[in-house]
């Protein structure tokens, strides 16, 4: 693990391996889902990137190509509320 994962284990509770089921679709294309929600972003957040990736869902069941973005977090009011959250970015700036 690198070496910042001691640390910042402190602020935020640990990391934890991600898990990625795997999910068979009709045609036997095969496709993985991750749940990137950190429970520290609040349920405003969790609620607004859960409806992006359920529009991405639909907008692929009508045959159209989507991306959505993962870009790194900007020092945003909704951001910039959560304490710890906060000293994070304070500390990669």
């Amino acid at each position: 693990a690198p070496w910042w994962h001691g640390p910042t284990s402190l602020v935020f509770g640990g990391w934890k391996k991600a898990e990625c089921p795997e999910v068979v679709g009709e045609a036997g294309t095969h496709h993985y889902i991750y749940d990137g929600l950190s429970v520290i972003q609040g349920p405003n957040y969790a609620l607004a990137k859960t409806m992006q990736n359920w529009r991405c869902v639909l907008a692929v069941h009508e045959g159209r190509q989507v991306s959505a973005n993962m870009a790194p977090a900007s020092k945003t009011d909704s951001v910039m509320h959560v304490k710890a959250v906060a000293r994070a970015m304070q500390g990669m700036s």
